[in-house]
C-alpha cells in the first residue's frame, strides 16, 4: 500500500542546503548509534525526539530520509573516479588524506509509521549532498566563508604553459604563496604582527592590477575548501564548486612543480591563538579535575570569545523563555530557537550529546555582521554588546549614571544622565598588580578637563568632571577593564596584572539626582509664545533659566528634546493586540525591546512585571538617593592572553555553588585557585 503523505513531498529545485549533520533543536548528531530525520519537504534535520515538534507545526511534513554516519577509514581527498583531477594532481604532486565515513539512509513516514518510497529526486538529493560533504569531516573544511560577487567577473587571462615558481615572484619567500586567478602571478602573503607571513607581494599585485581581485593559496588547493582571498572583500571568500570550475583548469595549464600542502589561514589563526593557552594545572602541578555536570563549547575556529561570553551570560542573565513548538519561524532561521538550543545544551547532561558546536547559533545571530560572521578572532566586549542588543537583555545589566561638569571658579554646573550597560574602567601600564576596587574608585573621582572653558564665566582650565551612581543594575554589574591603549598611535594591549575582588560595594559612589527646576514665570512666558512645554523647559535648562537666551535658542531651533521612547512599530503592535494583550502594556513591551516582537511577546507572557521595573529615566521620579543596597558578589570572569584583544585566547570562570568552574573552549574543569590576573570582563551579581 502506497503512502498518501509521500505525494506532499515537493520536488527539489535549485541547490538548497540539507541540514543533515545535527538536530535543529538539540546537539544530537547523525553519528551512530544516533540518526537524523531529514524532512523530505524542507530538508531540515531533527533527532527522533524533536521531529514530532516539527511535524506538529508543519502538518504536511510527514516523510523523512533517515541518515546516520559511521567512521570507516582514511582515503585520498581526490575522488578515484575523477581521472582528470587525479592526473593533474599526480603531475603537480598533490596528495591529501582525510577521514571518510559510511552512511546509511532509509525513508520513513511518521504519520503512517512505516517505511516509504520517496520520489527519486528527494532521496538522490539528500544522498548527493552527503557525497558532496564527505570530506567536510576536516576541522576547517566545514567553515563557511563569505560569498564573493567578484570572482565571477575577474579579468581572466591565459596561463597556458605557465611554470609555477618555487618562490614568490618578487622575493625568495617559499611558503604562504598566493596564485592570482586572473594571470597566474604568484606572490607572498601579508606580513603579520609578529613578523611572520610574507612581504605582501600578492596584495601589491592586486594594487597594481585592480581587476585581478582573487587569489588562491597554493598550499591549500588540495583541501576540501581551499583558501580563496578577495582583495575587494578583504576577506576569505566562498566559491561554490571551486575545484570543478577553476582547479582543474589551473592544474591542467601549469607545468608540474611540487606544491607542498600548508594549513589554511583560519587553522593557522586558531593554532596561533591556542598558543596563548592558560594553565590547566594547579599550583602544585596536579591536573585540574573535570567539572562533572558542566559542558564546554567547542571552538568553531577562533570563536573562544563567543564561547566565553555565552558561558557567563547564560548563567548570569535572565534570558526570556522561548518555546520552539510555538515559534512561527523555521528553527534554522530563528535566533531565539538557536539560543534556546544552546542554553539547553549547556544545562542538560544528556549522555547522547557528545559536544556542543553551536554553528547554527553563530550563523543565525551573525547574519549581516561581517566581523562576527567571519572565523577571525574578535573582541569579547564587542560580542557581549552585540549579544545583549540582539536579544534585548539590557534590563539585566543597565544602571543609572549621572555626570556632573562643574566650574571650579563660578560654580556653574551641568548634569546629564545616562544608562550604560557596563562600567568601563581604564587600566594603565604598571609593573605592579592593580586592584579592581582601586580602579573603580578612580573612575568616580573628580577629574579636571584639559583645554576646557566655562561657558558661564569664560574661565580657562576650570571645569572638572564627576560621575555619580544613581541606581545600580538590577541583576548583574559588568565591569570591563580597558586593556587597549595607543603607543605611538598604534593600538596595543595593556598587560598589567589585576586583582579581582570577591565583592564590590558601590554605596560610597551614590548621589542624588540633580533634577532641573525651571523658573515658572519664564516657562509661562515662553509657552505663551506657542512653544511646547517640554521644549521650553529644555531651553531654560540649557540656558540656566535665562529667559532671553532661552527665547533665542527656541527661535533659532537650537533646542531639541531628547526622547527616550521608541517609535512603536504599528504592525507589531497590531499583532500583539490581536493576541489579546492590553494596548498600553503592548506598547511598553515593544518600547522596552526596541520593537522586537518575539521578545515583547515573551515579556508579556512570562515577565510582565519587567514592564514596570525599568520605568522612566532616573530624573523622572528619584530626586534623592534610593534606599537600596549596592553590593555585588563576583560570579564570573573572562580572561584574555595575547598581544591584542583581537588575537589570543579567551577563557571564562564561573562561580556556581561556591566552586569555580573554568571553561576553556570544550573543556570544563574545577579550578580551586582561579588566576584572574589577565581578567578583561568581571561579572558581579547583585546581593539583595
Amino acid at each position: 500500500m502506497s503512502c498518501p503523505h509521500s505525494t506532499k513531498v515537493t520536488r527539489v529545485a535549485g541547490n538548497p542546503k540539507v541540514f543533515k549533520e545535527e538536530c535543529m533543536y538539540c546537539y544530537k548528531t547523525w553519528d551512530e548509534p544516533n540518526w537524523i530525520e531529514v524532512c523530505a519537504v524542507c530538508l531540515q534535520g531533527f533527532c527522533p525526539e524533536h521531529f514530532p515538534i516539527h511535524q506538529l507545526s508543519h502538518p504536511g511534513h510527514s516523510c523523512t530520509v533517515r541518515v546516520s554516519r559511521k567512521t570507516t577509514s582514511v582515503q585520498s581527498s581526490i575522488p578515484d573516479d575523477d581521472a582528470d583531477l587525479q592526473s593533474c594532481a599526480k603531475e603537480v604532486k598533490i596528495e591529501a588524506k582525510v577521514d571518510v565515513y559510511d552512511y546509511t539512509f532509509s525513508s520513513y513516514c511518521h504519520s503512517c509509521r512505516q517505511p516509504v518510497d520517496l520520489a527519486d529526486d528527494v532521496s538522490l538529493f539528500v544522498k548527493n549532498s552527503i557525497e558532496a560533504s564527505k570530506v567536510t569531516s576536516s576541522t576547517w573544511a566545514d567553515r563557511p566563508s563569505l560569498e564573493c560577487p567578484h570572482i565571477h567577473s575577474i579579468d581572466r587571462q591565459s596561463i597556458d604553459g605557465l611554470k609555477l615558481p618555487d618562490t614568490c615572484s618578487k622575493c625568495d619567500k617559499s611558503d604562504n604563496l598566493w596564485f592570482c586567478l586572473s594571470c597566474g602571478e604568484v606572490g607572498c602573503g601579508r606580513k603579520q604582527y609578529d613578523g611572520s607571513g610574507g612581504n605582501g607581494h600578492a596584495a601589491d599585485h592586486f594594487k597594481a592590477n585592480p581587476s585581478h581581485t582573487c587569489s588562491v593559496k597554493l598550499g591549500t588547493i588540495n583541501s576540501a575548501e581551499p583558501d580563496i582571498f578577495c582583495y575587494v572583500c578583504d576577506d576569505l571568500v566562498y566559491v561554490e564548486g571551486f575545484k570543478e570550475k577553476y582547479l582543474k583548469q589551473i592544474l591542467s595549464q601549469v607545468n608540474g612543480n611540487d606544491i607542498k600542502s600548508e594549513k589554511g589561514i583560519r587553522e593557522m589563526q586558531w593554532e596561533q591563538n591556542q598558543s596563548f593557552q592558560f594553565s590547566m594545572v594547579t599550583e602544585d602541578g596536579a591536573k585540574l579535575e573535570p567539572a562533572v555536570g558542566y559542558r564546554g563549547i567547542s571552538n568553531l575556529g577562533n570563536s573562544c570569545y563567543m564561547a566565553s561570553v555565552m558561558q557567563c551570560a547564560l548563567r548570569l542573565f535572565h534570558v526570556p523563555a522561548h518555546d520552539p513548538s510555538s515559534c512561527s519561524k523555521e528553527p534554522k532561521d530563528c535566533a531565539h530557537c538557536q539560543l534556546n538550543k544552546l542554553e539547553n545544551g549547556l544545562f542538560s547532561m544528556n549522555d547522547e550529546i557528545v559536544e556542543l558546536r553551536p554553528w547554527m547559533f553563530k550563523q543565525v545571530i551573525t547574519t549581516g555582521h561581517r566581523e562576527f560572521a567571519s572565523f577571525q578572532q574578535q573582541d569579547a566586549v564587542e560580542f557581549l554588546e552585540f549579544f545583549m542588543k540582539k536579544f534585548a537583555l539590557y534590563e539585566n545589566v543597565s544602571f543609572d549614571l549621572q555626570q556632573t561638569i562643574k566650574c571650579a571658579e563660578c560654580g556653574y554646573e551641568t548634569t546629564t544622565q545616562s544608562k550604560p550597560d557596563y562600567l568601563q574602567v581604564p587600566l594603565v601600564e604598571d609593573s605592579n598588580t592593580v586592584d579592581l576596587n582601586d580602579m573603580i574608585s578612580s573612575y568616580f573621582k573628580d577629574e579636571f578637563l584639559e583645554g576646557s572653558k566655562c561657558e558661564k564665566c569664560n574661565g580657562q582650565e576650570c571645569l572638572k568632571k564627576h560621575f555619580g551612581l544613581v541606581r545600580g543594575p538590577q541583576k548583574c554589574l559588568i565591569v570591563v577593564i580597558t586593556r587597549a591603549a595607543l603607543k605611538n598611535w598604534v593600538p596595543s594591549k595593556v598587560n598589567t596584572p589585576v586583582t579581582i575582588p570577591s565583592g564590590v560595594n558601590l554605596e560610597g559612589f551614590k548621589e542624588e539626582v540633580k533634577k532641573f527646576i525651571p523658573n515658572e514665570d519664564a516657562l509661562n512666558q515662553l509657552m505663551m509664545m506657542g512653544f511646547d512645554r517640554d521644549l521650553c523647559s529644555e531651553a531654560l535648562k540649557q540656558t540656566d533659566n535665562d529667559l532671553e537666551a532661552a527665547c533665542n535658542a527656541l527661535l533659532t531651533g537650537a533646542v531639541k528634546v531628547q526622547s527616550s521612547s521608541v517609535v512603536i512599530d504599528e504592525a507589531s503592535l497590531v499583532e500583539l493586540l490581536s493576541m489579546g494583550f492590553d494596548e498600553e502594556l503592548a506598547r511598553r513591551a515593544l518600547e522596552l525591546t526596541q520593537n522586537n516582537k518575539e521578545n515583547a511577546c515573551d515579556i508579556l507572557l512570562s515577565s510582565p512585571e519587567k514592564l514596570f521595573e525599568v520605568n522612566a529615566g532616573p530624573t523622572d521620579s528619584r530626586c534623592a538617593i534610593e534606599a537600596r543596597s549596592e553590593q555585588y558578589e563576583l560570579r564570573g570572569v573572562i580572561s584574555h592572553k595575547g598581544p591584542s584583544l583581537h588575537c589570543g585566547h579567551y577563557i571564562a570562570h564561573v562561580k556556581d555553588a561556591d566552586k569555580w568552574i573554568l571553561f576553556n573552549d570544550e573543556k570544563a574543569v574545577l579550578d580551586p585557585s582561579p588566576d584572574f590576573t589577565n581578567a578583561y570582563i568581571a561579572f558581579y551579581e547583585y546581593k539583595k
